[in-house]
């Protein structure tokens, strides 16, 4: 009897035993299940993609794709030039939403390539109503309500050219920059590349040499001008015309010319001769420092001329040019 009920006992041990081990795997399997569903829904769900996408943090703007343009509409050759030193050059900045196309406020920073610091950059200035006195990086422009703006180029200097043979001029760099506060931006910008011409001036380094002087009435004296490329670099010999204007307060008659038109064309020497006959006696008073003035006694008389430099279409490499000290006085006999 007894041996029959712990055999039922140890039957029904066995029993409970088997069980019990059945409901431990069965929460475990449960459990795995668990940590696999919250594995997958990490990496696949909201939390991964939080984690991959992070929101942008409180107080900063998100990125904005600018697409910035600079051109300049009269700069020839599709505006890569040549345009003329001491000459204002009229550009324009548009700025726009890349993906939207719509126009962006706020403003753009300007720079240009031409320095000033070595003979090979040129020299040149960028003016904005922001800026009216110029400058030649960091010059700011703001942008209107269309998304533009208008600056003002104005080289002194070309540079060095680019090469000698064939000659090609030495270009300009001018750049932008959005720069709207506190926007990251990512920028997508165009700007030109200006080839410049070469600055010259008319008898620079001496005055024009004359046959007569002083000049007495009805007799007629031919002087010889010439034009200099006074920039940096190898330069070339100027071509074009160059033409004489006598000046107030000469009256009209006072002199005439020949060529009758005032104007002669250079030569290979970049010079030529031109022929003046006073009609009346001068009336203009030179006080020094004009070169027909003394400066221990009475002003003399004399007369006065301009003499500009214009390359006309024969010269694609100068820009015009006028007397480096501004006037040409005849002494009158």
């Amino acid at each position: 009897m007894m041996s029959r009920i712990s055999r039922r006992q140890r039957s029904q041990g066995y029993l409970e035993f088997g069980l019990a081990i059945a409901l431990v795997a069965l929460v475990a399997m449960i459990g795995l299940d668990g940590i696999k569903i919250g594995v997958y829904n990490y990496f696949m769900g909201e939390g991964m993609s939080r984690s991959l996408n992070p929101a942008p943090p409180s107080g900063i703007a998100p990125q904005i794709k600018s697409e910035t343009h600079l051109w300049c509409p009269a700069v020839p050759n599709g505006g890569s030039g040549p345009i003329d030193v001491n000459v204002a050059t009229t550009c324009q900045v548009h700025v726009k939403d890349h993906d939207t196309g719509a126009p962006l406020s706020g403003f753009v920073r300007l720079a240009t390539s031409a320095l000033g610091v070595s003979p090979t950059q040129g020299d040149g200035k960028i003016f904005t109503i922001a800026q009216p006195g110029g400058g030649q990086s960091d010059v700011v422009c703001v942008l209107d309500g269309n998304g533009d703006c208008t600056l003002n180029y104005v080289p002194d200097f070309s540079g060095n050219p680019l090469s000698i043979t064939p000659y090609k001029l030495n270009r300009h760099q001018l750049s932008v920059s959005y720069n709207p506060g506190g926007i990251v931006i990512q920028s997508a910008d165009f700007t030109p590349a200006m080839e410049v011409k070469r600055f010259t001036a008319v008898a620079a380094s001496s005055l024009p040499s004359c046959t007569l002087a002083p000049l007495p009435v009805s007799q007629p004296t031919t002087c010889t001008t010439f034009v200099e490329d006074l920039d940096t670099g190898t330069g070339i010999t100027p071509q074009g015309a160059i033409a004489w204007l006598l000046t107030d307060p000469a009256p009209v008659g006072s002199g005439t010319f020949t060529p009758g038109s005032g104007q002669c064309w250079l030569d290979v020497t970049g010079s030529c001769p031109m022929t003046f006959t006073a009609n009346v006696p001068a009336n203009f008073l030179s006080n020094p420092p004009h070169p027909c003035g003394i400066f221990n006694g009475p002003p003399l008389r004399c007369y006065a001329f301009h003499i500009n430099y214009d390359p006309l279409a024969l010269d694609p490499f100068h820009s015009p040019g006028g007397l480096y000290h501004g006037e040409f006085d005849l002494r009158a006999q």
